[in-house]
């Protein structure tokens, strides 16, 4: 059976007056040793002590952002060389200059780029013998 009927606060006088949350107790008691600790700590990592290490490198160093601009060798010319796009993809995976599933969202795109341009030199084809038809029939 319920404790509280519904609606009814399971802690109705709520924080006891003069308690406090942890930002309070972290800015009264970390806050004012903010330097210390930090340097502390990378003096710990600078000698080797792994766990600190490996703090600074997760939480401190930024990560390498998604939206960053992938710079690939690609001839960027207005004859789409499908063949040329796909090498410098691999390659730049190869490096290790670009992750897997960003390697498959260039892949993909530069495969649909070429498909789109493959069907829209076939439709130039039809479209130029239809109107050589209608020529000589007119």
């Amino acid at each position: 059976m319920a404790k509280y009927k519904p609606g009814q606060s399971g802690n109705p006088n709520g924080r006891p007056k003069g308690s406090s949350d942890r930002r309070n107790i972290f800015k009264a008691f970390v806050i004012p040793y903010k330097k210390e600790l930090i340097e502390k700590a990378l003096k710990m990592a600078l000698e080797g002590n792994e766990l600190m290490l490996r703090l600074f490198l997760e939480r401190l160093l930024p990560p390498k952002p998604r939206e960053e601009l992938i710079p690939l060798e690609i001839n960027l010319t207005h004859n789409f060389d499908y063949k040329d796009r796909c090498k410098a993809i691999d390659n730049a995976l190869d490096k290790g200059e670009i992750d897997l599933s960003t390697y498959k969202v260039l892949a993909d795109t530069a495969l649909r780029r070429f498909e789109g341009i493959e069907v829209n030199e076939r439709l130039k084809v039809i479209e130029n013998d239809y109107e050589e038809r209608r020529n000589k029939e007119a």
